[in-house]
């Protein structure tokens, strides 16, 4: 019974787009967590699977993860991982791209298991980023880049997200400044510059609700752990 499966957190990272080759690179890292006592070992019918989505028409998926000796397979909508999930939390990382057609895009995805936190992410010199079900994207700067931002907490499972990806390169339009990245070290790369930009992010936050205290009350009460 994968009710024992749920997303601690989930983050889509849009890298850019490719107007030579029509495509948007994209990755994605889902923080699996088993809440029961015992190890989840999928059914042998394919909604039993370990299943995640992937937009239409979606190639050269990569993936990488914590969970020792897990395959994977291409199913409708997406791909499965063959393997186990022990009690605890796990981490699926994978990067692909998908194509686009004109100058803006729509990203819709349903989270088979929910999340406690969602994060919506691509530099802002990419693409811009705006959303019905998210509200609007809010600027965060780390270093010297800037990156536009969607959150949502609490996202029930199965619930559908829907994201506009705007000011796209038209196809055809000339050479993209992603045109020499090597795909093969896209998922190592951006998960360094996700974890780098989540961590000075949950800083920021935390050093604005300090400033926001009362002088001489007590300090809000803001929960790191889980960023």
């Amino acid at each position: 019974d994968d009710d024992v499966l749920s997303a601690a957190a989930a983050s889509v990272l849009f890298l850019g787009a490719n107007p030579d080759s029509g495509t948007i690179s994209a990755m994605e890292i889902v923080s699996l967590v088993n809440s029961g006592d015992r190890t989840y070992v999928p059914g042998p019918e394919p909604m039993d699977l370990l299943r995640f989505g992937l937009p239409l028409g979606a190639l050269g998926l990569q993936l990488e993860t914590s969970l020792i000796g897990a395959d994977h397979i291409q199913v409708d909508r997406g791909f499965a991982l063959l393997g186990n999930v022990p009690p605890g939390r796990h981490e699926v990382m994978y990067t692909y791209q998908f194509p686009y057609t004109g100058s803006t895009a729509f990203f819709e995805r349903s989270f088979r298991y929910g999340a406690e936190h969602l994060r919506v992410l691509t530099p802002v010199d990419a693409m811009g980023l705006t959303s019905d079900s998210l509200g609007n994207a809010q600027v965060v700067t780390v270093g010297e880049t800037q990156y536009r931002l969607l959150e949502a907490t609490d996202l029930s499972r199965g619930t559908p997200v829907s994201v506009e990806l705007l000011d796209l390169p038209r196809p055809g339009a000339g050479a993209s400044r992603w045109d020499d990245v090597r795909f093969e070290y896209a998922a190592p790369v951006s998960l360094g510059l996700l974890m780098v930009l989540l961590a000075g992010y949950a800083l920021w936050r935390r050093i604005g609700e300090r400033q926001e205290a009362p002088e001489g009350g007590p300090l809000p009460d803001v929960p790191l752990s889980a960023e």
